[in-house]
């Protein structure tokens, strides 16, 4: 049987520039990530402490993204977001640990 969240439409392509939108009590920022169709991503990320960047990979799977990296202060970065609601330019998604991010399409 076919799951409710392969049900929901998928944003039109990951491929490109977004912003995005963190909430998390520990985390939380606003920045601008490229991800490129080699599944390779960049991104500055604005939070609290400052700017960092981060560079890694991602794999999307029609209902969830799946984001590995490192950032700039040296910390590992590793997300599994489900995808919540889907509109035109933009996705939401959370995590099961506490992320709620919005993507919103930049190009």
């Amino acid at each position: 049987p076919e799951s409710q969240m392969s049900s929901r439409p998928a944003p039109r392509q990951i491929v490109g520039a977004w912003q995005v939108w963190i909430q998390h009590p520990m985390f939380p920022g606003f920045g601008n990530f490229q991800f490129h169709p080699n599944g390779v991503f960049s991104a500055l990320q604005s939070q609290p402490q400052g700017t960092v960047q981060i560079q890694g990979r991602w794999a999307f799977d029609g209902a969830a993204i799946q984001i590995q990296g490192m950032t700039s202060v040296g910390g590992p970065y590793n997300l599994l977001l489900n995808m919540t609601e889907v509109g035109e330019g933009y996705f939401k998604a959370s995590s099961h640990d506490g992320f709620a991010v919005v993507f919103q399409w930049a190009g």
